[in-house]
């Protein structure tokens, strides 16, 4: 059912003036990298509407080329809808934007202003309705594709303008708040790095602490042993018993482990000791990937095979600490000792000889704790961006569908 006031209409109705509602990227020799000159008109590509940013590309066609194909030119409020491989993403061309041109994995949106929106039209366009719509639409295998016809006659739900204006302004405080808690998490976590950097390496050294640091391998501080069995398939949502996989030591987990999320019904795994550090053992992508230590705080969680087990010899050693040591300070060291081409291993033999700089147990159970703070504030942060975003979904859900209607002031009521 329509809301009152409402009308449906297709895309490709949408036209108003002499420009099309939808131009699709010129095809050939039109824009290629010899085509590129370092000043003029801006080359608006697919990866700029994948990352929402138009500043992650910068390349230009001369005012020559531009004439050319100046059907498929690019103006503030026009919006961006990607047509090739990831289909039906969306950007707006925001005001001030610098005029440039599509290129052939896009299509332009020009749509009738008094009648639709930019803003607006671009929410439509991300909802999860006409996504889903879009990618139902594409055609081929591994490139799947867009076309203008596809777009074109995906029908939208439009209200009078002026109703449209009023939502783009409560999406809009939304988002300000949304960037607002981005802008938060993205300080906690360089106050972390900077925690990181001087307390790891004894720049700053807390109050009470002035024992010197000293030199130490991990063979002397650790034993190591090794996961064992446990495949993927053995995990299961209703399992009894907690478990964890390599990959999900640099995928899933940070340093510390408040929770281990995987369960199984298997016996199979070697059963962690509160207090152990895990290093993934291989990965198919750079040994950088394997150099992430995590702590565990809990006992008789099964560990599947191809993960490193530090076991601290001293139980009273701080495994946070090492944790956040090998993960950050040493990092670099780790991954040089990684070995292999098509899979990379890491194994305990490679990192019992590697050297650490430590405090005494007393220091690095302080230090840990800091960081540990700090990792709770940003943890805190982004609970509050993840309720944040859904009820800011909620509520588009609710005003895009008009199943809650803006009041509008009288006087821009017709």
């Amino acid at each position: 059912m329509i809301p009152e006031g409402w009308r449906e209409n297709a895309i490709g109705e949408l036209k108003k003036g002499p420009r099309p509602v939808l131009k699709a990227g010129p095809f050939g020799s039109a824009i290629t990298k010899a085509t590129y000159v370092p000043h003029g008109y801006k080359v608006y590509g697919q990866q700029e509407v994948l990352s929402g940013d138009f500043a992650a590309e910068s390349y230009y066609i001369s005012e020559a080329a531009y004439k050319k194909i100046s059907s498929c030119s690019v103006e503030p409020g026009d919006v961006l809808i990607t047509m090739m491989g990831t289909v039906g993403r969306v950007l707006e061309v925001p005001a001030g934007a610098e005029p440039g041109v599509i290129n052939p994995r896009l299509i332009r949106i020009s749509a009738d202003r008094a009648r639709v929106h930019p803003t607006y039209l671009t929410c439509l366009l991300r909802t999860s309705t006409i996504q889903n719509l879009l990618e139902r639409r594409a055609h081929g295998g591994t490139m799947p594709g867009l076309n203008m016809k596809a777009i074109s006659t995906v029908r939208l739900l439009l209200p009078p303008i002026e109703e449209q204006t009023r939502i783009v302004k409560i999406l809009e405080y939304w988002e300000h708040a949304e960037k607002a808690a981005l802008a938060l998490i993205a300080n906690a976590r360089a106050q972390k790095k900077g925690l990181i950097q001087q307390l790891l390496t004894g720049k700053r050294r807390l109050p009470g602490f002035d024992s010197p640091w000293s030199e130490r391998a991990l063979e002397s501080v650790f034993q190591f042993k090794k996961g064992q069995g446990l495949s993927k398939g053995a995990v299961t949502p209703d399992g009894v018993r907690p478990c964890i996989l390599y990959g999900e030591l640099y995928t899933r987990y940070p340093e510390v482990i408040r929770e281990v999320v995987g369960r199984t019904n298997a016996n199979d795994g070697f059963p962690s000791k509160t207090g152990d550090v895990l290093i993934p053992a291989s990965t198919t992508t750079t040994g950088i990937d394997l150099a992430n230590a995590t702590a565990i705080l809990e006992n008789d969680v099964l560990l599947s095979g191809d993960i490193n087990i530090l076991r601290p010899k001293d139980e009273k050693q701080s495994a946070p600490f090492f944790a956040y040591l090998l993960t950050h300070i040493l990092k670099h060291k780790i991954a040089s000792r990684a070995q292999g081409i098509t899979i990379v291993h890491l194994y305990g033999t490679h990192l019992k000889p590697l050297t650490v700089t430590v405090p005494d147990v007393e220091e690095q159970h302080a230090i840990a704790s800091i960081i540990l703070d700090a990792d709770d504030e940003i943890l805190c942060l982004e609970a509050q961006l993840t309720a944040l975003r859904q009820e800011k979904a909620a509520l588009m859900q609710q005003l895009l569908t008009g199943k809650l209607r803006v009041k509008l002031p009288e006087s821009e009521v017709a």
